[in-house]
């Protein structure tokens, strides 16, 4: 049992591999404050208090509304990924914009309930997001407002 032509020797995403001749995707790419969004609603902590209150395990409110900037870095430009964004965005009911920056990446900017914000995160680091991400670098704080609807730029 657990020979190296099983999926038990070698795993079975490399065994998946061998047969098929693809490369196995890699592991999805995770962001600072992941781990936000993985506890249950109840306290309206900021959003800046968020990573620490998570890692003692207090609860957080899922509706609180947020702002998220996230850096998106990899081959974004050119490829549709701000439009597929703002399509994204406007299907979770989210404000703010996809610019393209000098250096190749996008940014994002994001504006609403914490449940959606954490969707869309989970959308751009996704296989169905155009392009190829290799790294988000997210930023969350307190919602400020002042957004209207979803920009591209």
């Amino acid at each position: 049992m657990g020979n190296a032509d099983t999926p038990e020797g070698r795993g079975v995403m490399a065994w998946l591999a061998r047969l098929t001749g693809r490369r196995p995707r890699p592991a999805p790419l995770q962001h600072p404050g992941h781990s936000v969004f993985a506890v249950k609603r109840g306290n309206n902590a900021s959003a800046a208090e968020a990573p620490r209150l998570a890692d003692q395990g207090v609860a957080m409110n899922t509706d609180e509304q947020i702002r998220v900037t996230a850096l998106v870095q990899g081959t974004v430009q050119g490829v549709g990924f701000r439009y597929w964004t703002w399509r994204q965005s406007e299907k979770l009911g989210l404000v703010g914009s996809a610019v393209n920056r000098h250096d190749g990446s996008v940014e994002v900017v994001a504006e609403g309930p914490r449940w959606a914000v954490r969707d869309l995160l989970r959308e751009i680091q996704g296989p169905d997001a155009p392009g190829a991400v290799f790294k988000v670098d997210a930023h969350y704080e307190d919602a400020r407002g002042g957004l209207n609807g979803f920009t591209t730029g």
